[in-house]
């Protein structure tokens, strides 16, 4: 869940626990977590059923590490290492007679896809974003 406020997180989680149990399901107590991200420190815990939850400092989701007080800068730089080394190694394609048309849909295939693999848990800033710009930019 990503909310704004450890308020507007408990009554979400507050709202999951009883969706759950109407289902049949329960939300463990002792196996969920919680964690700030890029906000100033949070004093209190948060609480479902009256209980605190465990505080972690990091987690991994999809492959990407999660961490407090960190964008995403990492995830970043890192993706677009790997979508570099994907083009580089499309190097004798790029050569070829084809249409831009279809260097265009290989780029975006195999090239925009090893980027944004993962950038659904990126918590990106506007610099993360300028940064992708100006790499595509270079790149193409």
């Amino acid at each position: 869940m990503n909310q704004q406020s450890l308020g507007e997180l408990e009554d979400r989680l507050d709202q999951l626990d009883k969706i759950s149990v109407k289902a049949g399901m329960e939300i463990s107590l002792t196996k969920t977590e919680w964690m700030v991200c890029n906000y100033d420190e949070e004093k209190r815990p948060v609480r479902l059923r009256g209980k605190p939850l465990k505080r972690c400092k990091e987690f991994v989701y999809l492959g990407v590490v999660q961490a407090e007080n960190v964008g995403s800068s990492g995830a970043v730089e890192a993706r677009m290492g790997k979508a570099t080394r994907a083009f580089r190694g499309l190097y004798k394609v790029w050569k070829q007679r084809i249409s831009w048309e279809t260097k265009g849909e290989l780029y975006r295939t195999l090239v925009r896809s090893v980027l944004l693999a993962g950038a659904g848990t990126w918590t990106a800033t506007s610099a993360d974003f300028r940064l992708l710009e100006v790499w595509e930019a270079n790149l193409v």
